[in-house]
């Protein structure tokens, strides 16, 4: 309970770790529904019409038209591919420090700039959480990845306009072309 008498809702602190492909194995199921919320969550922006919509239609119908043209398979392929160092993407979980459940996952791209030929820009390419203090504390161990691979920012997409309102909650973000990004310093 707070000083004002408000309760709050206490979240565990979370860790990331890097996925390999045992884990990736171990909890595809989990990571696949999560995968199919985030992409419900991008071709409905709008809280009212995801209602509307039933998750399994997402795996199916929109997989090749709408915002995202993934499905969760092409998603675990990625990874894969980024576990045999063929591409840069990279699979983190978001792990609770005192009794390792999974909070949440991210998976990210850190792709050579095509002027300066090296890594610049750290992307969060899809984030999932069930919190947002998860989230929060996802976002900013990611900073410190970013730092450690030399990257001077850290960049997101995302059609949900509520995310203007998050970032302010996240440091000083700027708009640019619809993606978000954190200079890191």
């Amino acid at each position: 309970m707070s000083e004002n008498g408000q309760i709050v809702e206490m979240v565990p602190a979370c860790r990331l770790v890097k996925a390999d492909a045992v884990s990736l194995q171990a909890h595809w199921p989990w990571l696949r529904t999560r995968l199919l919320d985030v992409k419900m969550t991008n071709e409905f922006p709008r809280l009212g019409d995801r209602r509307k919509v039933d998750r399994r239609l997402i795996a199916v119908s929109y997989g090749q038209s709408g915002r995202c043209r993934w499905t969760p398979e092409q998603i675990r392929w990625v990874i894969l591919k980024g576990l045999a160092g063929a591409v840069t993407v990279e699979l983190f979980y978001a792990v609770d420090q005192s009794s390792e459940e999974l909070r949440g996952f991210v998976v990210t791209t850190c792709d050579p700039d095509p002027i300066v030929g090296v890594p610049l820009d750290f992307r969060v390419w899809l984030l999932w959480a069930d919190h947002h203090s998860v989230m929060d504390r996802t976002l900013h161990l990611l900073e410190d990845v970013a730092r450690e691979r030399g990257c001077t920012g850290l960049e997101h997409s995302s059609p949900r306009i509520g995310w203007w309102r998050r970032q302010k909650d996240y440091g000083v973000w700027s708009l640019k072309y619809y993606t978000w990004r954190k200079d890191l310093t």
